[in-house]
């Protein structure tokens, strides 16, 4: 948990760098500082073979959470996504339930991460492999499968960043090959899809196609969607606003703008893209990698950028 969630994680005094960095993007050189604390580690997978396990989705669920893992081992032991119940001090609830086996690997990239919903009385998983396809699974509420697994959502896109929605589920799909889930496709309870995928992302060419994206669903069923075009030097820091359907609430704004090629960015300057929901609007942060430092700003603005 983060004492002061505006603050920017600092380990030194604020100096030109700093200084630099936020004239690039808007904000105050230096918001204050954090107090970071923690509960001990839990082991949740040391009882499963392997040696790389991989957690891939996390969310609040009743008074607790769920998380998905699977071995990433290559070949692996245990090809198998999997769903931990955990109690609210993050203890884990019985057993985790095997949800989704994957096939053999083969050449190629043959799978994705999977990603769990669980609002608006729905509760599932959605994961991709090249064989099976992208499928929503429902879940019971301890993490186990609750029925057969639903149709396969798309025969040429992988999917990921499941979200929630009053009529059902909303997932976010990509051509296989690309970097980004650019298309939301609306689903029923049972993961079939509703209708065509829309796209929230604007088409760029795949050698500036983000690496970073993020959505989020906000308390009134709408969608916020915001990345950074520009592939590993990006220039800008995007959000837009959609009803849960995928059509426009806002026009397109730009959060931030960055120097591609600052010569102190040479790894790539903005990175690591992520939302909270917070009352009345959203929290957007990112994190500006300079050489050996590193900077995390936050801007908050209300559902449609402002």
């Amino acid at each position: 948990t983060v004492d002061g969630v505006d603050a920017r994680i600092d380990d030194g005094d604020a100096g030109e760098a700093d200084a630099h960095a936020a004239s690039d993007v808007g904000i105050a050189p230096d918001a204050g500082s954090c107090v970071l604390r923690a509960h001990p580690p839990i082991d949740l997978t040391s009882e499963w073979p392997g040696n790389a396990m991989f957690a891939q989705a996390l969310v609040p669920s009743g008074d607790g959470a769920l998380v998905a893992w699977t071995n990433v081992d290559e070949p692996s032991p245990d090809r198998v996504w999997r769903v931990q119940a955990l109690m609210p001090d993050a203890r884990p609830i019985g057993v985790a339930s095997a949800v989704r086996a994957r096939p053999p690997t083969m050449a190629g990239y043959t799978y994705g991460a999977a990603s769990i919903a669980d609002a608006f009385g729905h509760r599932g998983m959605v994961a991709w492999d090249r064989v099976d396809g992208c499928r929503l699974q429902s879940l019971a509420p301890g993490g186990e499968a609750d029925g057969p697994i639903g149709p396969r959502i798309s025969e040429s896109e992988w999917c990921g960043s499941l979200l929630a929605t009053p009529e059902g589920y909303a997932v976010f799909m990509g051509t296989v090959g690309t970097t980004v889930l650019s298309h939301l496709q609306r689903l029923d309870p049972a993961g079939r899809a509703l209708g065509e995928p829309v796209r929230l992302i604007p088409e760029i060419p795949e050698a500036d196609a983000p690496l970073w994206w993020a959505f989020r669903r906000a308390e009134d069923g709408s969608i916020i969607a915001a990345w950074m075009p520009g592939r590993f030097h990006p220039s800008a820091l995007m959000m837009r606003h959609f009803d849960q359907g995928g059509a426009p609430l806002a026009p397109e704004v730009a959060l931030a703008r960055f120097d591609p090629f600052d010569p102190r960015s040479r790894d790539g300057a903005a990175r690591d893209l992520t939302i909270a929901v917070v009352p009345g609007g959203v929290r957007v942060m990112w994190s500006v990698i300079r050489g050996l430092e590193s900077d995390v700003f936050t801007v908050t603005t209300d559902l449609d950028g402002r």
